[in-house]
């Protein structure tokens, strides 16, 4: 995990004197933690999750690709993408899920929820007999720290209905910061 360290940079004013230090802090560090140390994390599900029917369920993403800034935990709240102190700004988030064939009901839903409260896009598919009901949004949302993002699903096939996990394409998020 690298640390959150972005410095809002300093405006110099005349005559100043300019120290490695400051030039250390607002510029070589700034420039550092935005090409390599900028949040990112992507997170997913090694095993299939049962979804109820006509019921909203967040996704629980037990293995972590990647997380440079601890936004996930596999441990606590494994639905939840936490942005951390100091890593305000605008992100850009994605999430792959398919559901396992099945011909009941009318469709299958994603969508992103932000602190419990507030979706955030969604993205329908139809239902399939024989393949998979496969679904990969993406979105940018400006996010404050503390705030989260949990993936959310709903199915309506009269019966729970599997969202696949690994080996293969199964469910994942990811969240990269874009800037502030």
């Amino acid at each position: 995990m690298s640390p959150i360290a972005f410095t809002t940079p300093r405006t110099w004013v005349a005559a100043e004197i300019v120290t490695a230090a400051n030039l250390n802090t607002h510029l070589r560090d700034n420039i550092a933690w935005m090409a390599t140390d900028s949040p990112a994390c992507r997170a997913y599900k090694a095993a299939v999750q049962s979804v109820a029917n006509a019921t909203n369920v967040a996704l629980l993403f037990d293995t972590e690709r990647f997380d440079n800034a601890a936004f996930h935990s596999v441990v606590t709240n494994t639905s939840r993408f936490t942005v951390p102190t100091g890593a305000a700004g605008k992100y850009i988030f994605g999430s792959s899920v398919y559901f396992t064939a099945n011909a009941g009901g009318t469709g299958r839903s994603t969508w992103w929820e932000l602190n419990a409260t507030t979706r955030l896009g969604q993205q329908e598919a139809p239902i399939n007999a024989t393949t998979n009901s496969n679904l990969a949004p993406t979105s940018t949302y400006a996010l404050a720290a503390a705030d989260y993002i949990e993936t959310k699903v709903n199915q309506n096939s009269g019966g729970a209905l599997n969202v696949g996990g690994a080996p293969g394409p199964g469910a994942e998020m990811w969240s990269f910061w874009q800037r502030t």
